[in-house]
């Protein structure tokens, strides 16, 4: 292999608007070789991408492309899977994997059995702080982890047409939560209760979807878990993470764009981030940065099918728990 790997972006919404800025200006290993999708041709002139396409499956299976990142809409997902490995080439896809885990089964043994490279986006798990804080739980130097928590909040409402594709909340923005509970309580999750309703967005009961939600958690080895996800946190974007452990305690996010405190007679104030791009900007790099340096090196995904799978039927468990109305046992 040459000494940058030659990547083609399926897909051209935000996210996929982000990683051609990334790849193009911030991963000197990687050369965005190609990009395909709605917004091809406009992402293509800023960020001087070289071929562009309306046409997914062709990028897939074009000779210039050497690995395959997909960020299209959750009920394309699996298709481009299969095309990128039926093409033989390594593949990075955002979560969740699927509107649904029935289809994932027979492409999960296919995998494990060819070995083929197959890297899903959790970009939490590059967050700094997010890294040393499953570190020194690894390191047992909290102790057992007893208690998880974790807030995910959204400022505003996506699109509708988002959200029509996206999974819903649960799969959608939680399934985050639920794999940094496994990760970070080192122990697969046991059996989920949810809570959830439309308490903002009515427009939202029209879709069978949901803007607030909170999900209790069961694990395997004891622990407890309490994840809140919303999508109305008109404040702002607010994400945060916590893990008591027997012997200690640890707290990942911020709430800040700028460290600046202003003082008034009456107050103490701060600014607020706004959107998850900016505040997981490095994370995303970092994610997409490690992709590249092991398909280049010739080592395992960092994230696997198996973790994206899991945290898939976690999220569909919680689902379906708000559904009936009680817990639920994976």
């Amino acid at each position: 292999m040459s000494e940058r790997l030659n990547v083609g972006l399926v897909g051209t919404g935000r996210l996929g608007y982000l990683y051609a800025e990334l790849l193009r200006t911030q991963i000197p290993q990687a050369n965005l070789a190609a990009i395909a999708g709605h917004r091809a041709e406009e992402i293509a002139k800023a960020w001087g991408i070289p071929n562009w396409s309306l046409d997914r499956k062709g990028l897939i299976n074009n000779p210039l492309v050497d690995a395959v990142i997909i960020v299209s809409s959750t009920n394309t997902h699996i298709e481009f899977i299969v095309e990128a490995i039926d093409a033989g080439k390594p593949v990075f896809c955002e979560k969740p994997l699927a509107m649904s885990s029935e289809r994932l089964d027979g492409l999960a043994q296919r995998i494990e059995e060819s070995g083929h490279f197959v890297h899903i986006g959790f970009m939490r798990r590059y967050d700094p702080a997010n890294v040393r804080m499953q570190d020194i739980i690894a390191q047992s130097e909290i102790g057992n982890p007893i208690l998880f928590k974790s807030t995910s909040r959204d400022r505003c409402l996506p699109t509708l047409e988002y959200c029509k594709t996206s999974g819903g909340l649960l799969l959608d923005m939680a399934i985050h939560d639920f794999d940094l509970a496994r990760w970070m309580m080192l122990s697969e999750v046991k059996s989920v209760y949810t809570t959830a309703g439309v308490f903002v967005y009515d427009e939202l009961l029209d879709i069978g979807d949901i803007d607030s939600a909170v999900c209790v958690l069961e694990f395997v080895n004891g622990g407890t878990g309490v994840i809140d996800v919303s999508r109305c946190a008109h404040y702002g974007y607010d994400v945060h993470t916590e893990v008591l452990g027997s012997h200690g305690m640890l707290r990942s996010g911020f709430y800040r764009d700028t460290n600046l405190l202003h003082f008034d007679h009456n107050r103490v104030s701060h600014d607020i981030v706004q959107e998850f791009g900016p505040r997981y900007r490095e994370a995303f790099r970092l994610q997409l940065e490690d992709f590249v340096n092991r398909v280049m090196d010739g080592d395992e995904p960092a994230i696997t099918f198996d973790d994206g799978l899991k945290a898939l039927k976690i999220a569909e468990v919680a689902q379906r728990s708000y559904e009936h109305g009680e817990r639920l046992y994976l």
